[in-house]
């Protein structure tokens, strides 16, 4: 297969009115656009085959190769026919005016045929153009999505990156949190408690218990029975059973205190998880005592009598 130089493959380019630079054919080669190989010898440079050149000059001006093919065989043939005339004998006058009609003629149609076929490969070159022109738009389009997509997947990275730091982050202070967590002794374990649960016990066993709050819950649960006091011997009266349950520093007595964060019953051998229910039971069992005082002193009276 005949291989051509970067001259003349210039010469061809400038022929079908490609170009006439010698650096955009040597852009174009080192591009991938149009396919040559270095020669063996490095002066003579890059060589394009016959193939790779025509079907380049194809892709960029299409149907003009075979323009110029119509157009030299018709050179050609108006050569031959030229010479021919030359070279046969005379003929009358009449007959070289017919043929000379008859060649006009037939030149006037092989003219008027190679503009048909020039209009129809000019229309196809503006159709292709135009597709061109789609495709670059639409390419500039294709370059814009990708290119949001990578900032896109970039801002993606970023946000992994630093969801990875955290995790590891909270994994780091989790096991420092476990490290320093109380460990369950082997008691605990039986029972089910660690030592947590014996300091929130102890929290409990800590709690106050106001004077007003134990007045309050006194009148609620004597209800029934506040008819039978004035103001002050009721009043009296609630402040001699706080006392009963309660230090000066308004808390539960320490010896009414039990472990497991319950309270122990001044009057009976019973513990109450709960504050209200002590305060309740110490408070209708001292109401109930002072009945039986009264009963009792109203016998004695009576008996003195």
């Amino acid at each position: 297969m005949k291989e051509y130089s970067l001259d003349e493959v210039l010469g061809f380019f400038e022929e079908y009115y490609i170009t006439q630079s010698q650096q955009m054919v040597s852009r174009w080669i080192r591009h991938g656009k149009l396919n040559a190989t270095r020669s063996d010898y490095r002066k003579d440079g890059y060589r394009v085959s016959e193939e790779d050149l025509f079907e380049f000059i194809e892709e960029q001006r299409p149907g003009l190769r075979k323009i110029y093919d119509i157009y030299k065989d018709h050179i050609k043939q108006l050569r031959s026919q030229r010479i021919e005339q030359e070279t046969r004998p005379q003929l009358s006058e009449a007959t070289q005016v017919n043929e000379i009609k008859s060649e006009e003629e037939i030149h006037e149609m092989e003219i008027n045929q190679f503009k048909d076929e020039v209009i129809n490969l000019e229309s196809k070159i503006t159709d292709l153009e135009y597709d061109k022109q789609l495709n670059n738009e639409k390419m500039l389009e294709i370059l814009e999505q990708n290119s949001s997509l990578e900032e896109e997947v970039n801002t993606l990275t970023e946000d992994k990156n630093t969801y990875i730091q955290l995790n590891k982050k909270l994994n780091e202070e989790n096991k420092q949190l476990k490290d320093a967590a109380p460990t369950m002794t082997k008691s605990d374990e039986k029972n089910g408690k660690s030592k947590n649960t014996t300091d929130r016990a102890r929290a409990k066993i800590n709690s106050t218990l106001t004077l007003d709050e134990f007045k309050k819950a006194g009148k609620k649960v004597i209800s029934t029975q506040i008819d039978k006091f004035s103001e002050k011997e009721l009043d009296e009266h609630l402040i001699n059973a706080y006392n009963i349950v309660s230090d000066e520093s308004s808390n539960i007595k320490k010896e009414l205190l039990i472990k497991d964060g319950s309270f122990k019953s001044p009057y009976i051998d019973k513990p109450y998880k709960q504050q209200k229910r002590f305060v309740t039971h110490v408070i209708e069992h001292y109401f109930k005592n002072l009945d039986v005082k009264k009963e009792s002193t109203e016998e004695k009276a009576v008996a003195n009598e």
